[in-house]
């Protein structure tokens, strides 16, 4: 069964205004003290929609606002991580890394560390 959009729409509009007329009807038994209170709460929704609307705008600027402090001090936030050394020069901030050591270098250092530990032991009274 196919219905024409536009007859719905105009039979939907005709309800909506018979709807209005019902409660302009309603409205016109309140009292004054009634109406004021309807005008109060409509005029508070409307203010806390218009703050919430205001805090959203503010929230997105905030974000912009960081967006390029990021982009301006990336070592703030830890991309792009810069240490600044005493003298104020910049280093790049990769970790420095051990030098390989050969296997004759390890073999010396070996031999050191062996040499030092049993001085140490003697000057312990010999344990």
């Amino acid at each position: 069964m196919s219905v024409d959009k536009d007859l719905v729409s105009v039979q939907q509009a005709r309800d909506l205004v018979e709807a209005a007329h019902r409660a302009q009807a309603e409205v016109a038994q309140f009292d004054q003290g009634k109406i004021d209170r309807i005008c109060e709460a409509m005029a508070n929704a409307a203010l806390r929609e218009a703050a919430r609307l205001g805090a959203m705008a503010r929230l997105e600027q905030l974000k912009q606002e960081e967006t390029a402090i990021r982009g301006e001090f990336p070592e703030l936030f830890g991309r792009g991580r810069q240490a600044q050394q005493g003298d104020g020069a910049m280093t790049s901030g990769r970790r420095r890394r051990r030098r390989a050591m050969s296997a004759a270098a390890r073999k010396a250092v070996s031999q050191r560390m062996r040499k030092y530990w049993a001085e140490r032991r003697k000057g312990k009274g010999g344990k």
